[in-house]
């Protein structure tokens, strides 16, 4: 549907006591559809034009701007040029004496920015205000008569004090006074030099034997394959430290094992969790029986219990979605509360986040899946545009639906297949089970009759194989 508007335009001049000029415009029009019916209570999208003249039809873009507006009861909207998002131009380097200027309308009335263009509307007067911050400087005028003499002023601080005179002469020497007390000791002096070494003292009684259990910093030798060892002989978990932080722990109470720096770093209550890798399980507090292995696998996930991620920022996002496997760099990777997904290949499902019973197997399989159910996507890049559909089944390289939120769909192939082939013929299931509203039919022999029995080959089967 096409819209037109019937624009009112009202230019208001303010003046304050600071006399500077207000660099904004009031702008009013009444909005009609294209039945001519006013537009009540409705969100515009305007976008306003500043065009300056510059030959005859020949217009100079000086400023644009947008603005977002609602209309009141009487279709009419009110709006402050000046004071919009401003797409280009400068609204106070308009330079109003240099005109004519004219004002373009382009509005959507669906409050977005596809706008239709209405029309170019001249000014045929600029606001004073606006006009007299850059138009011409008029003539001095004449010199008015002096003033009377004001009060005096009050009076002023007292100034600073001035700088001191020369030294006078100096003055005879005095007697000499008695003799004073006798003042503190000096600082000692530095040290001397040392003198020669004195000869070599006897050999001291021999020290008892360092603890054999102790590890070099440097590695030790002669170590006992089974017999020595690092760690503990209580039943205390074993932890290990880079730069003061979580960099492995073996857990012989909740069976936790996390290898890495600052794997496992948050887990509480969790137990039989195994994560290997940077940062793998970071979050993990109380989720169970989880495997994570490689940089930030299963990063956030903090109750989600027995899910297996291999691979770079594998379930990334999981926080307590459960039974999810991912294999592949980013599998996975948004899923945050989906349950029993299985993501094979690099992407694979990357952007599910909630939804549940999904398999993709292949590089970008189902990656652009969201909150969809019971997918099956086999191969590269195979249901990659399904977003938000249930029960579809794509099988082979690139095979994607129809359109992106279908359900129920089965794709095999991608557009370039030229034939299909299957060892025996389709068979279509017909049980009364699957069927509603049976009635008998008028059919008989004599439709029968009238059917025409042909023999034909499909235009791209290669074979030319007949078919009837």
């Amino acid at each position: 549907m096409k819209f037109f508007f019937l624009i009112s335009i009202s230019l208001l001049i303010s003046i304050n006591l600071s006399a500077q000029v207000p660099q904004k415009m009031s702008y009013q029009a009444v909005i009609r559809n294209f039945n001519n019916v006013l537009v009540p209570s409705a969100p515009i999208g305007i976008k306003i034009s500043i065009l300056k003249e510059t030959s005859p039809s020949v217009y100079l873009i000086s400023y644009v701007e947008t603005q977002t507006a609602t209309t009141n009861a009487h279709g009419l909207v009110s709006l402050q040029i000046g004071t919009g998002s401003v797409v280009t131009g400068t609204f106070t380097n308009i330079n109003w004496a240099t005109g004519p200027y004219l004002i373009k309308t382009e509005t959507d009335l669906t409050g977005g920015n596809s706008y239709s263009v209405v029309g170019i509307t001249e000014l045929t007067s600029v606001p004073y205000s606006l006009y007299s911050a850059n138009g011409p400087i008029g003539p001095t005028g004449l010199t008015g008569p002096a003033g009377a003499t004001g009060p005096a002023g009050p009076v002023g601080p007292t100034g600073l004090t001035g700088a001191a005179g020369p030294t006078g002469l100096t003055g005879p020497i005095g007697l000499t006074g008695p003799a004073g007390s006798t003042g503190p000791a000096g600082p000692t002096g530095l040290t001397g030099s040392s003198g020669s070494a004195g000869p070599m003292g006897p050999q001291g009684i021999q020290g008892t034997s360092g603890s054999v259990n102790a590890w070099s910093l440097l590695g030790s030798t002669g170590t006992i394959d089974g017999t020595n060892f690092i760690g503990s002989t209580d039943n205390v978990p074993f932890s290990i430290r880079v730069n003061n932080q979580k960099a492995g722990r073996i857990d012989p109470s909740l069976f936790n094992n996390f290898f890495g720096y600052q794997s496992g770093n948050s887990n509480s209550t969790g137990s039989r969790n195994s994560a290997s890798g940077y940062r793998a399980l970071y979050s993990n507090t109380s989720g169970s029986v989880n495997t994570a292995n490689g940089n930030s696998s299963l990063y956030f996930n903090t109750t989600g219990s027995e899910n297996t991620a291999n691979g770079n920022a594998a379930l990334y996002f999981n926080t307590s979605g459960n039974y999810n496997s991912a294999f592949g760099d980013y599998a996975l990777y948004s899923n945050n509360t989906g349950i029993m997904n299985t993501a094979s290949g690099t992407s694979a499902l990357r952007l599910n986040t909630t939804g549940s019973n999904n398999t993709a197997n292949g590089y970008n399989s189902g990656s652009a899946l969201t909150t969809g159910n019971n997918n099956t996507m086999i191969g590269n890049n195979s249901g990659s545009g399904v977003f938000n559909g249930s029960n579809n089944t794509m099988i082979g390289n690139n095979a994607q639906p129809t359109s992106g939120g279908v359900s129920n769909q089965i794709r095999i192939g991608n557009a370039n297949i030229t034939s299909a082939h299957i060892q025996v013929a389709w068979t279509i299931s017909s049980d009364l089970r699957w069927k509603s509203d049976i009635k008998n039919t008028n059919l008989g022999l004599d439709f029968i009759n009238k059917l025409r029995p042909v023999s034909y080959y499909r235009d791209k089967d290669e074979s030319k194989k007949t078919e009837y």
